[in-house]
């Protein structure tokens, strides 16, 4: 990492098709946020549209990347000078449609992700991506993974063996009281942190979507160590802030024991992929 990062992982109330209510949340909650010298802002999986697997619903609330909501966005971003991970339904060329998460960077770059591992329900209805994503925050590089992706340790590695040193994990996965899903994510993403040396920040959507969902806000962000700098919970909305020290990656990098990545062998379980 270059330097020391203050970041927000914002578990966002988000209604179906709905995306001018999401896009003025969005921008009200980043507006906030910026002001306390956050800059990167975590909104959740499908948080512009709103998400779901029920045909008829995606199609008429997903939207193209170049929507004028998006472009919204991304003035907000170069205007609060802060790097903005949105998530949406898209719907691409053909109307094929994708679960994408957008990386607006200040700067005027921007990263597009399609979620590349489906759960059975979405690869029903939704493409599957093809290529990692990594964006560049100034400070940190992030990886971005989708929800039910965070389940899949080798594809985590892959990012961390590309060079991201933030794991980025937006989500929209209804059920669960808020404080049953935060204890179901500390099982498992301590563990994406402390094996790839690298933060870890989450957020699931929260509240009722309007089309029967509900979904319970919980906002997490974990040190390489996989120890909680910051975790809320809520029923509609919930907030994680905290400063990720570049110095806390830096060390495990260069650390002859604790940089677990370098001491891979492949040649011995790669064909295990096959």
């Amino acid at each position: 990492m270059r330097g020391d990062i203050k970041v927000a992982a914002v578990s966002l109330s988000a209604r179906g098709g709905d995306p001018w209510h999401n896009c003025e949340r969005m921008a009200e909650l980043s507006a906030l946020l910026s002001g306390q010298g956050v800059e990167l802002i975590c909104f959740p999986e499908a948080s512009l549209t709103g998400y779901s697997v029920r045909e008829r619903e995606a199609l008429a609330w997903a939207i193209s990347s170049d929507s004028l909501f998006l472009d919204d966005l991304r003035r907000l971003s170069r205007k609060l000078g802060a790097t903005l991970l949105v998530g949406f339904m898209e719907k691409a060329l053909g109307g094929k449609l994708f679960l994408t998460q957008a990386a607006l960077c200040p700067r005027g770059e921007e990263v597009l992700y399609r979620k590349t591992h489906l759960s059975p329900q979405e690869a029903l209805l939704f493409e599957a991506g093809s290529s990692f994503s990594i964006f560049d925050a100034g400070q940190v590089l992030g990886g971005i993974a989708l929800c039910y992706e965070a389940h899949f340790p080798e594809y985590m590695a892959a990012l961390a063996l590309k060079g991201v040193e933030l794991l980025c994990f937006p989500s929209a996965s209804p059920g669960e009281s808020p404080d049953e899903k935060l204890e179901r994510w500390l099982r498992f993403m301590p563990a994406r942190a402390y094996d790839n040396g690298v933060f870890v920040m989450a957020c699931n959507q929260g509240g009722e979507n309007g089309s029967g969902l509900r979904f319970p806000a919980v906002a997490l962000i974990l040190d390489p160590k996989g120890r909680i700098l910051a975790s809320e919970t809520g029923e509609e909305e919930a907030v994680a802030v905290a400063t990720l020290k570049a110095q806390e990656v830096n060390r495990i990098k260069a650390h002859p024991l604790a940089n677990f990545l370098s001491h891979r062998r492949p040649e011995l379980y790669s064909p295990v992929g096959k």
